[in-house]
């Protein structure tokens, strides 16, 4: 028998679960207990925190041997334990140096610098009095976050640098290391950038559009869409930054997430965050394969496996169209109605619709970070402009009324 440690049980981990066990792979699966639709699709279940390697290892003792591969998707903090762990079991895996830096903002930050990728003015911080000596360092408007999360957790707006004071404490709250990183904000349109990696040589899946909630001081995407319709110029500028840094940090392999804000007016761009593992939001799982034409997954699991594997190959069977996510949100409050559901789920163009906890008389409560968006739907398309329009008919069809903390009605955010 063998088996497959996936580190995450989430719901974006039960993709990765079901390839495996298509495979034929016993799937072992860890996290600390909760209501983890991932524990529902796996042979073995492992209750532990997915940063207690020890624990783990303990845990996997009497079936370690039966192991080929450790691997997680479309989360940051399993990635430096995925790779501690396929050293620790002598199977192919990443440097742990190297995944700590994936999964690291200011260590990261560091390594755009020494490559020329840009990034905005920053600062590190772990206290007040760190403010204070370093705060001159930037400009204002800034955005603190904290150096090694996730889900958009802890992230402040801030005007002026007592607002740094105002947040720094909750921002610390949400960081394992203690430390924030206050950076320079940047006026620009957010891209992000899907693709592969094979000791060093980086392949792109493509680039895509992000569009945010139109919530005052927040950062949450409402949907991610391929292709992006930034000139072609500022894509090439974008996939040649990924190859110098992706290059320079060598990984043995994996799928490569990038975040970035462009302006194309004045021709500048800057890194926001990478990260060696899919994008979330089943953007690996999903939007990759059904924009590329490409079968990511099988890619993955070759290079867990130690077979060769070649990125030239890879590039000659894509064959693009579209594909995006859709997200909403809801006001603090009851729902009251929910129509169109099941006519979303049968439309041609929608390939996934998780919109389980959407149920008359469930509490929706205030959206503060990524994890508390409804959705997502995802959706295909021949191209861009098809895209749209598939889009445009999902808002007119779903219908979700809440009663609000006010006692008013109201209808879905898009």
């Amino acid at each position: 028998m063998k088996a497959i440690l996936i580190l995450g049980a989430s719901s974006l981990q039960v993709p990765l679960i079901l390839y495996a066990k298509k495979l034929g792979f016993y799937t072992i699966v860890v996290s600390v207990p909760g209501p983890y639709s991932g524990f529902e699709y796996a042979d073995q279940a492992v209750y532990a925190d997915v940063r207690d390697c020890d624990s783990i290892l303990e845990a996997i003792d009497d079936i370690k041997e039966n192991i080929v591969a450790v691997l997680t998707d479309e989360t940051d903090i399993a990635v430096p334990t995925a790779a501690l762990l396929s050293g620790k079991l002598n199977l192919c895996g990443n440097p742990v140096h190297t995944a700590e830096i994936y999964s690291n903002k200011y260590l990261m930050r560091q390594t755009c610098e020494r490559t020329g990728v840009s990034v905005p003015a920053y600062f590190r911080a772990s206290c007040i009095e760190d403010v204070l000596t370093s705060g001159n360092k930037i400009s204002y408007p800034a955005i603190m976050k904290p150096e090694d999360n996730q889900g958009s957790r802890g992230i402040f707006y801030l005007k002026t640098q007592s607002d740094i004071i105002l947040h720094i404490e909750e921002s610390l709250q949400f960081s394992k290391t203690g430390n924030v990183i206050i950076e320079e904000y940047f006026k620009g349109h957010e891209v992000v950038c899907e693709g592969f990696v094979i000791d060093g040589e980086y392949i792109n899946w493509g680039i895509a559009d992000r569009k945010y909630f139109n919530i005052q001081d927040t950062f949450i995407p409402s949907q991610t869409i391929f292709p992006s319709i930034i000139s072609e110029e500022m894509q090439g500028r974008l996939v040649d930054a990924e190859k110098r840094l992706h290059q320079y940090l060598k990984p043995k392999y994996g799928m490569i997430h990038s975040e970035y804000l462009v302006n194309e007016e004045s021709g500048e761009y800057i890194l926001v965050e990478t990260a060696l593992r899919g994008g979330g939001v089943y953007i690996s799982s999903h939007l990759i394969p059904l924009y590329t034409g490409f079968d990511n997954y099988k890619l993955l699991f070759d290079c867990a496996l130690g077979k060769r594997c070649s990125l030239a190959e890879v590039e000659e069977q894509m064959d693009k169209k579209a594909s995006a996510y859709l997200c909403f949100s809801l006001d603090e409050g009851e729902i009251i109605s929910v129509e169109g559901v099941e006519d979303v789920r049968n439309m041609p163009c929608v390939q996934l619709v998780d919109l389980q906890e959407i149920r008359v008389g469930e509490r929706i409560h205030k959206m503060v970070n990524k994890t508390q968006r409804l959705g997502p739907i995802i959706l295909s398309g021949k191209d861009r402009v098809e895209i749209g329009q598939n889009i445009a008919h999902i808002k007119q069809v779903l219908n979700i009324s809440v009663k609000n903390k006010q006692g008013e009605k109201t209808s879905i955010i898009w």
